[in-house]
């Protein structure tokens, strides 16, 4: 089974990078020293390192010379976002450097390795030690003597500007060059597959805002403005004119869960929702799809078009299988208009809207909310059953049979599915009317481990009719680029 760079990432509990060309651009900088400094961390802490495992290292060992390297404060914060999103992070480097010893300590790293001319000695007693496998470790690095690591670990990374037969072996190339940011791409392609980037972020930027989110106006907060401006009688500025402008949005706005795929129809949908007023309450799925990059088109759609919550939902439909997008299945590509119309697809995932839709109540019941928005479509020759006008119709039943709000009383539910007669050229004219910005969704089923859409799966194709009958250039640029 040939597993995508994103599933690769996904399993990923530890990250670990060499340091020269990695985490510095690789250059070493010599100066005269001012000799010997009190609490300095060599001396004694260098030799320790040059005795580690007997292995041999390399370093400046000088009285007249100090070494130095440059580090890149985006990879800094990509240590913290790691750290928020789970992961440990640590470095194996064949140099030994009291200035990677003071930058380790500084980024708190978990592994410090210097001079390690064997790196898979390393990462094995890193693995024995947090029990975890090799499946479950990423490896950056940018020469060959990263090889061997990058050979074994699970999810091997190359920085931009690494060795050819480097990157030639690697699952990802960073678009950055080591120094330059590198770190941070690894770490965030790792976290983006994982469904958990936005949030590590915004915890990021909370545990240095002294200001809750709640009381930012021009984010709003994760519940705003659901969540009063007051909490427990504490007084905060204008607190009574704050819960009189939550209290009457909420009063004039009606909620709406809207299913938020990060695709074209679900980010038409989500205008549309906007449109009509509702307050928007996003929830996208995390469930295993080989095409995951759609999870930060979703998080890019919900911010364009403004949304009081986005929730992205882990579950794992690919303990199933059974379609080609959470199974070990080709996906099929340049299929005409009568071949997709021929019968139910492999890309139909078993269940599906059932299950997206059973969460979306879920959460409108507990929101107070009497309105659901789903992007289905029956004109667009997919043949999906759960697709179907009759199937929402039961669907809409069932869920107003199936709650303690419904059997109260307090909610009639409706399941809006605003494009479900519409062709996919009348959707994109609808998006473009509405002021939809089709650039940040994602369409596509197989996409590259970058995100470009392949240009010949089915969703690629129609995509791209829809643009064509409209006239108009797809803001997406495909990997294939005839029809």
């Amino acid at each position: 089974m040939t597993l995508s760079a994103q599933d690769r990432a996904r399993r990923i509990k530890i990250i670990l990078f060499d340091v020269d060309g990695v985490l510095t651009d690789g250059g070493i900088w010599l100066f005269p020293s001012p000799g010997p400094s009190p609490g300095s961390a060599g001396g004694g802490a260098l030799e320790d390192l040059r005795g580690k495992d007997g292995q041999a290292g390399f370093g400046i060992q000088s009285t007249t010379m100090v070494e130095a390297k440059g580090f890149n404060a985006h990879d800094g914060t990509a240590i913290s976002l790691a750290r928020l999103g789970g992961l440990k992070c640590g470095i194996i480097t064949k140099r030994i450097s009291e200035t990677v010893a003071l930058r380790a300590r500084d980024l708190r790293l978990e592994f410090v390795y210097q001079g390690q001319a064997f790196k898979m000695k390393a990462v094995r007693e890193i693995m024995e030690k947090e029990g975890v496998t090799l499946d479950e470790i990423a490896y950056v690095g940018d020469d060959v003597i990263d090889l061997p690591a990058m050979r074994e670990c699970g999810f091997a990374v190359a920085v931009d500007d690494a060795r050819e037969r480097v990157k030639a072996e690697a699952h990802y190339v960073t678009p950055n060059r080591g120094g330059h940011g590198a770190a941070r791409d690894a770490v965030e392609f790792i976290l983006e597959a994982k469904g958990v980037l936005d949030q590590c972020i915004e915890a990021y930027i909370d545990e240095r805002n002294p200001i809750s989110p709640a009381m930012d106006i021009g984010k709003g907060g994760e519940d705003w403005p659901s969540r009063q401006c007051l909490e427990d009688g504490e007084s905060r500025g204008s607190s009574q004119s704050g819960d009189r402008l939550s209290q009457a949005m909420e009063t004039d706005r009606k909620r709406a869960v809207v299913l938020l795929s990060g695709g074209l129809d679900s980010a038409t949908v989500l205008a549309i929702a906007r449109s009509q007023g509702f307050a928007l309450y996003a929830l996208s799925f995390s469930y295993g799809q080989r095409h995951v990059v759609e999870l930060g088109a979703a998080r890019r759609v919900a911010a364009s078009i403004g949304v009081e919550s986005h929730k992205i939902a882990e579950i794992d439909l690919k303990v199933f299988g059974g379609s080609a997008l959470t199974g070990d299945i080709d996906v099929p590509k340049g299929r005409t208009a009568d071949e997709m119309a021929e019968g139910i697809p492999i890309t139909y995932v078993p269940a599906r809207n059932t299950i997206f839709l059973a969460f979306a109540l879920a959460w409108a019941e507990v929101l107070g909310s009497n309105d659901i928005f789903i992007g289905v479509n029956a004109l667009d020759y997919s043949g999906y059953p759960d697709c179907r006008p009759e199937y929402i119709a039961a669907f809409e039943k069932m869920a107003n049979l199936a709650t303690k709000a419904g059997v109260e009383g307090r909610q009639n539910l409706t399941i809006h599915t605003p494009l479900i007669a519409m062709t996919k050229a009348e959707i994109i004219a609808k998006g473009i009317e509405l002021g939809v910005d089709y650039g940040l969704t994602s369409s596509c089923y197989d996409p590259s481990p970058a995100g470009a859409p392949c240009g010949e799966c089915d969703s690629c194709l129609l995509r791209r009719k829809g643009f064509r009958e409209n006239g108009i250039e797809d803001p997406l640029r495909y990997q294939k680029a005839s029809f």
